[in-house]
């Protein structure tokens, strides 16, 4: 990952993560990385510098699912970071969407909630706004509080 100064070009930090990096969100002051190493989890850098403030396992020994992306939706809602993670299953078995709630100052993981394991409900596109998440799947519409309820 490099973080570079609009203004200037001028290379303001890099890193590597670890891992597979399969999303990034971005902020006024802060980066949040979800990517996957031994366990799958999500990182917070501080912009200005690099300087990591967290990191939070949201499933450990779990390993993302390969084809199509691994972590569709990731976005900030009431304070809180929200991931949805495809995660793999074992052989023969599809493993449900995971949804993760991580406080944002200083990545405390809330809630981690698993939809109903059926193919119905992979995650094809999400939206946040007015303290609801709406994920769009193959069966049809899911409305999920920023609590996660």
């Amino acid at each position: 990952i490099v973080v570079v100064d609009p203004a200037t070009g001028r290379v303001l930090w890099k890193t590597k993560p670890g891992g597979e990096v399969r999303r990034l969100l971005c902020t006024e002051d802060r980066v949040f990385i979800a990517h996957e190493l031994d366990d799958c989890s999500v990182v917070c850098e501080r912009l200005k510098d690099g300087r990591r403030m967290w990191a939070t396992v949201v499933a450990e020994n779990s390993r993302y699912r390969p084809g199509g992306d691994p972590v569709p939706f990731m976005d900030i809602v009431g304070g809180r970071l929200i991931t949805v993670q495809h995660l793999k299953g074992r052989p023969g078995r599809n493993r449900a969407p995971l949804i993760a709630a991580i406080r944002v100052s200083y990545g405390m993981l809330l809630r981690c909630i698993g939809l109903k394991p059926t193919s119905g409900y992979n995650v094809l596109g999400a939206k946040a706004g007015g303290g609801i998440i709406a994920l769009i799947t193959e069966s049809g519409l899911i409305g999920i509080s920023a609590v996660g309820e």
